[in-house]
């Protein structure tokens, strides 16, 4: 009776058949042998195998019932099928899928699945094992690598970071072959019309994604109120604002005047308008300026109007306003009794504000304000009332 701890085996693996009973030969097809014998085959195929004992070498036993052992065929090599040829983003994984379906896997890696994910690139091997439970021999080398490094983007705010309220900007990224704002727009430039802060992910053609840009902050200023204009004169107004200013834009008739002031002077009738201009200086953006909506008034002055106006006269001997329509220089302000004396003089830098003229030492009386400049005289009684 013979035994065997395999009936099926692979190419290469090994059984051992054994007679049972004990006996001075053995003989196996026919040639002498031992007791158990190891089998080993090369090739696939179907092997029989007999038996046969002696005792004392001359007289032999009939054969055994024959004894069949199959040897399996050794497995192709697989192939690993690579996600996108091997290559990968930098961070991310690549799939590594075998091309066989078998009862078993194992990878150089160690893992026994038909697909892994790997994170770093290298070299990789698989082999299988199919239903006979042979083991194929390792796949080819697979190679696994990353696609190139999407750089940084660089963003920038045209024209400038800083805009007034009701303006917008443009944000314009470096070129790139996608791309994906914090806004989740997917243009290469972005419209902003309020105060916010962006940044930008850019995409190459590997499909990999940089590291985000530098957030930019962009900021939406707001516009001065309109001012109020009131009149502080004859000649003179003055425009008002509301809250925090760096100057005025004054118009007349809508040309534009040189003067930047609060108060003006009406230097002809005509329609007078004036904005609030406040500038914004943050660090790393250009200075801007936002103004207000126009203040208008109309003001006219009579074609008979003297050019000169003193108030309030009479007076109580207290200060005394001097307006002066036509703009002069270095004016020369002399004040005399009706008897030729002269009692006050004053030095007058311009005309361009109200000048004051202080009277308080002066007894009641009628007396002579002459104005003179360059090419210029006028004069004009004054009257000094007591209360």
């Amino acid at each position: 009776m013979l035994s065997i701890n395999k009936l099926a085996l692979c190419e290469d693996d090994s059984s051992i058949i054994e007679i049972k009973t004990s006996h001075l030969m053995y003989r196996w097809n026919n040639e002498i042998a031992t007791q158990q014998l190891k089998i080993i085959r090369k090739s696939a195929g179907t092997y029989t195998y007999v038996a046969e004992v002696s005792d004392d070498g001359l007289c032999w036993s009939y054969s055994s019932k024959p004894l069949y052992i199959q040897i399996h065929a050794t497995p192709e090599s697989p192939r690993i099928i690579l996600e996108k040829d091997g290559g990968f983003c930098r961070g991310d994984s690549s799939r590594l899928q075998i091309d066989r379906k078998g009862i078993g896997y194992r990878w150089s890696t160690a893992d026994t699945i038909a697909a892994i994910f790997v994170k770093q690139t290298g070299t990789f091997q698989v082999k299988w094992k199919d239903n006979n439970g042979c083991w194929s021999p390792y796949s080819p080398i697979a190679k696994t690598y990353n696609f190139p490094d999407e750089p940084q983007p660089t963003i920038q705010a045209i024209p400038n970071r800083q805009f007034c309220m009701g303006e917008r900007i443009v944000v314009r990224a470096s070129s790139a072959f996608a791309y994906l704002w914090s806004t989740r727009a997917t243009s290469d430039s972005i419209f902003v019309q309020s105060s916010t802060q962006v940044f930008l992910k850019t995409q190459n053609p590997y499909g990999c994604w940089s590291p985000p840009s530098k957030t930019l902050e962009l900021v939406a200023q707001e516009n001065p109120w309109m001012p109020t204009i009131t009149r502080t004169g004859v000649y003179f107004i003055q425009a008002n604002p509301m809250g925090i200013i760096s100057k005025f834009e004054w118009q007349l008739n809508a040309s534009h005047l040189l003067d930047t002031v609060a108060q003006i002077k009406i230097r002809q009738s005509g329609l007078y308008q004036v904005r609030a201009i406040r500038n914004y200086e943050i660090p790393d953006a250009k200075t801007i300026q936002c103004v207000s909506p126009f203040q208008k008034t109309s003001i006219g002055i009579p074609m008979e109007d003297p050019g000169i106006r003193v108030y309030p006269n009479p007076n109580k001997g207290q200060q005394i306003k001097v307006e002066i329509q036509e703009d002069l220089s270095d004016i020369l302000a002399e004040l005399y009794s009706l008897q030729g004396k002269k009692v006050k003089a004053w030095n007058l830098k311009n005309t361009l504000s109200i000048n004051q003229l202080e009277l308080s030492d002066l007894i009641s009386g009628v007396y002579i304000l002459t104005l003179a400049a360059k090419n210029y005289v006028r004069q004009q009684r004054i009257f000094i009332v007591s209360d």
